[in-house]
């Protein structure tokens, strides 16, 4: 016979209720985070949250686990978009839904969100990765009930501009998968790929990562290098490539799609970040995440970038000081690994995919829970 403590004992837990929940994505929000969103849709799946992704016609959908995650686009102007125009659009083709949150998925969709949270009498988040973004949010008139901060630096900026009660701004850092063990400098019989990512604005910058390269070379390393990004300053870093006679062991390539930079890092040995970013750099994460050893030139936007512990550290547009960084790993490649072995611990520890998963469906439910 079993007695009432026992009974209680085995009585399951009920199942929380599903969660219908619109992420609203801007231009190029799925290209550059697709790699931290696709494990949290999937994390959410088990946590009884449905997600259907609103996002512009053309955008890239393969990072998401569809066709468990619904989709519907809109069409956004070219130069300029009128939020009002494609929030009334998007409400038009949306007349058999029905959602219990809207969930910005960059600050740069706010808006958007905003306008269906108020048309549909919900609440709405938004995720920021870019210092400054409350300065954009603390001009709506309907404020978002909670912000999910990827640093803390991005989280003490947000709660600088007071247009939330600082106990809604919520540190989120974005959890990736990683790989179990280091991967630079596993196959010593072929050349050392350096890889160098990021905007090419910053003139001086990468320049000085072109120089490097080359002082490499003078060195007698065995070594080939890639320059991936586009920008402002790409067309005289191309020419300084060529007056320094790098055309046969340095590639420039476009910012490649985030989804294929994971199988790109475990062919790299060393990943330099040579410009700081007021956005989270996302490219230097998944360097980091892939197992090869970070150099950067300063923390930027982002927790991960610690100088010892996942990155070593180079003055900005010094192409000697990094000259001599990488030097420093090509001569001492068991230290080079240690560090990749090291910001891999960092990042289980702090960049975990069920961690942010479950950071997430507490703050869903904590808003749409019965007011007491």
């Amino acid at each position: 016979m079993v007695d009432e403590a026992q009974t209680e004992e085995l009585t399951p837990e009920p199942s929380p209720r599903p969660l219908r929940v619109a992420w609203i994505a801007s231009r190029g929000t799925l290209e550059r985070f697709g790699r931290v969103y696709q494990p949290l849709a999937i994390g959410l799946m088990d946590e009884m949250v449905s997600i259907t992704a609103l996002h512009p016609a053309g955008a890239d959908l393969r990072q998401l686990p569809t066709p468990a995650v619904a989709t519907v686009a809109y069409r956004m102007g070219k130069w300029w978009t009128s939020w009002r125009r494609v929030a009334d659009d998007l409400l038009a083709g949306l007349r058999n839904k029905r959602f219990d949150l809207i969930h910005a998925l960059e600050a740069s969709s706010a808006e958007l969100a905003q306008r269906i949270a108020a048309a549909l009498d919900v609440p709405y988040v938004v995720s920021s990765y870019s210092l400054g973004d409350g300065g954009r949010l603390r001009r709506f008139h309907r404020a978002p009930k909670a912000v999910f901060a990827a640093s803390t630096a991005i989280l003490k900026d947000l709660r600088r501009y007071r247009f939330l009660p600082a106990d809604s701004i919520h540190l989120l850092r974005p959890g990736v998968y990683q790989v179990r063990q280091a991967t630079c400098f596993i196959e010593p019989q072929y050349s050392v790929t350096i890889v160098a990512g990021g905007k090419m604005d910053d003139l001086a910058a990468n320049s000085a990562v072109v120089k490097a390269f080359s002082e490499l070379r003078s060195r007698n390393y065995d070594c080939v290098f890639f320059i991936l990004g586009s920008g402002r300053a790409e067309r005289q870093v191309r020419r300084l490539s060529e007056r320094l006679a790098m055309r046969q062991t340095l590639t420039f390539s476009d910012a490649q799609p985030l989804w294929e930079l994971p199988g790109m890092f475990k062919s790299a040995d060393i990943y330099i970040s040579p410009v700081p970013s007021r956005t989270l750099d996302i490219e230097c994460l998944l360097a980091m995440a892939a197992g090869v050893p970070v150099l950067a030139s300063s923390e930027g936007a982002a927790d991960f970038i610690r100088s010892g512990q996942t990155s070593l550290m180079f003055a900005r547009g010094d192409a000697s000081d990094l000259a001599e960084k990488l030097t420093g790993l090509l001569e001492d490649r068991p230290s080079a690994k240690k560090l990749a072995e090291s910001a891999l611990a960092y990042l289980r520890e702090n960049h975990g995919a069920a961690g942010m998963v479950a950071e997430v469906s507490r703050t869903y439910r904590s808003l749409l829970a019965p007011k007491a």
